[in-house]
């Protein structure tokens, strides 16, 4: 448990590219839909160009551009990017011969369709706690503008389709 609490000081610390960010928790989903995670604790901010990450625990990273456009995710060890045409492709590393060797695929309809639905939950579920406003904040930058900061992600989550749109390239 430790070395959770300490990779979460790291992360709310290390997310200086959030220019605004809270951490807060948010209730389980009432079951396991999906691979939703489970981890309450959660880290979302506003990029310096308008966007917007998301972070459930330690392995599970939603980030949209400016206009609500899913970018990058990062979910179960594996990392997917948007491409060109609106596509997501799935990156993970591998070793062969003793090197790493960066591995990419790009998905069929049926299992982008699949995630985009995974990750309109996922987005939900954070809209709705911060929306509640009995959201207990843990943390956030700048420190004393909680307030603000909830209000300017709650305005930027709004522009995240449901399920989320995947953004023309990076």
């Amino acid at each position: 448990m430790a070395r959770q609490q300490a990779d979460r000081d790291d992360l709310f610390r290390e997310a200086r590219g959030l220019s605004q960010r809270v951490e807060f928790r948010i209730p389980a989903p009432p079951t396991n839909q999906g691979s939703l995670p489970a981890d309450p604790v959660c880290l979302a901010g506003i990029t310096g160009r308008g966007g917007v990450s998301i972070y459930l625990g330690q392995d599970y990273m939603l980030g949209f551009n400016a206009r609500g456009e899913l970018r990058r995710v990062h979910r179960h060890g594996l990392s997917y990017r948007a491409e060109k045409g609106r596509q997501l492709t799935e990156l993970r590393r591998e070793r062969i011969d003793d090197r790493p060797v960066n591995i990419s695929r790009g998905l069929l309809a049926s299992e982008m369709e699949s995630l985009r639905i995974e990750f309109g939950r996922v987005v939900d579920r954070v809209r709705q706690t911060l929306a509640a406003n009995k959201v207990a904040i843990s943390r956030a930058a700048p420190e004393g503008r909680e307030a603000e900061v909830v209000s300017n992600l709650l305005a930027v989550l709004k522009l995240v389709a449901e399920p989320p749109v995947i953004a023309d390239g990076m």
